[in-house]
C-alpha cells in the first residue's frame, strides 16, 4: 500500500494489526518452547532446575556456569539456547570436584609407604 494524506489513517490501522498479530504469534512461540529430553527429566528424584539455582548452588557467578558448560565441564543439556541441569548431578559435580585436605594427603602417602616397605 502507498501512503499519502487520504490513506494515511488506513496505513496506520493496517500496521497496528500487523504489530498486534506479530505479538500473538511471538506469545504462542513462547508457550511453545521445547521441553527437555524426557528420558533425562523423567528419572525419580532428580529435579530438573535452571541456571540461577545451579549459581546458587556452587556458588558461581552466571558467566562461570556458561563458561563450565561450553567447556563440557559442567552436566548439562541443551534444547535451542536453552541449559538445562539436573540437581543430583550438579551435586554429584561438586562432591567429585573435591580436593584432598593435607591430613588426606598425608594418610594416602603414610599407606603408600606402608605398602611399599612391607611390599
Amino acid at each position: 500500500m502507498k501512503v499519502n494524506n487520504t490513506n494515511l489513517f488506513e496505513a496506520l490501522e493496517l500496521l497496528i494489526q500487523e504489530v498486534v498479530d506479530i505479538k500473538a504469534n511471538m506469545g504462542s512461540l513462547r508457550r511453545s518452547t521445547p521441553e527437555p529430553p524426557v528420558a533425562e527429566s523423567s528419572r525419580a528424584g532428580n529435579e530438573m532446575i535452571d541456571i540461577d539455582e545451579v549459581c546458587r548452588i556452587t556458588m558461581k557467578a552466571r558467566p562461570t556456569i556458561y563458561r563450565l558448560t561450553s567447556r563440557g565441564e559442567i552436566p548439562c543439556y541443551k534444547s535451542g539456547k536453552k541449559l538445562y541441569f539436573f540437581r543430583d548431578e550438579i551435586i554429584d559435580w561438586i562432591r567429585n570436584g573435591k580436593k584432598n585436605s593435607y591430613k588426606d594427603l598425608l594418610a594416602e602417602a603414610e599407606t603408600y609407604s606402608r605398602s611399599r616397605m612391607h611390599g
